[in-house]
């Protein structure tokens, strides 16, 4: 089945259609055409492929996923969610970064993909943007912080609990 969605996947109306199955085949083939795919696709089937590298396995994705963080801010977001899937310690450098993206949808993106890994590492660079101006930044913060036992997450945790926005203090608590 593998290399027939391969193939498929290089035809741009069923590109989308198959990208979200090929990388959990475990195909190698099948996950290097969805990295092609991420590198040199456009439009939405580019965004599902770089989000489907998180499922990858097999193959590096890495470049791939640094190469989009460097794209749109549509491909940036889908790379912070590859990345948290994904949970590549080596990757976590690249969500470093995107946590300091201007695109605060971006930022929020990277956020919520630390949460989603839940290493303790994450707490002081999370816990510094507990002081962001974006309410939804604070509350994801409080929230990818949630399951931390740091003192950094803690103090950041007590601070967002008296947050003057109610979904802050809502996510603050609910840690």
């Amino acid at each position: 089945a593998a290399p027939v969605l391969a193939r498929a996947a290089r035809h741009i109306p069923l590109r989308r259609a198959c990208v979200a199955f090929l990388c959990p085949i475990g195909d190698l083939r099948a996950q290097e055409a969805v990295v092609a795919l991420a590198r040199e696709g456009g439009g939405p089937e580019r965004i599902e492929a770089i989000e489907a590298l998180g499922t990858c396995g097999g193959v590096d994705v890495l470049p791939a996923l640094g190469a989009a963080l460097r794209g749109t801010p549509a491909g940036r977001r889908a790379a912070c969610r590859a990345l948290g899937v994904l949970r590549a310690a080596r990757g976590w450098t690249l969500l470093v970064r995107a946590l300091a993206d201007e695109d605060t949808d971006v930022a929020v993106e990277a956020a919520k993909a630390m949460g989603r890994i839940g290493d303790e590492a994450f707490a002081p660079v999370l816990a510094a943007r507990a002081k962001s101006p974006e309410p939804r930044m604070r509350a994801t913060v409080a929230s990818a912080l949630g399951r931390s036992v740091s003192p950094e997450a803690a103090d950041a945790v007590m601070t967002l609990v008296r947050d003057d926005d109610a979904r802050v203090r809502a996510n603050a608590v609910v840690t």
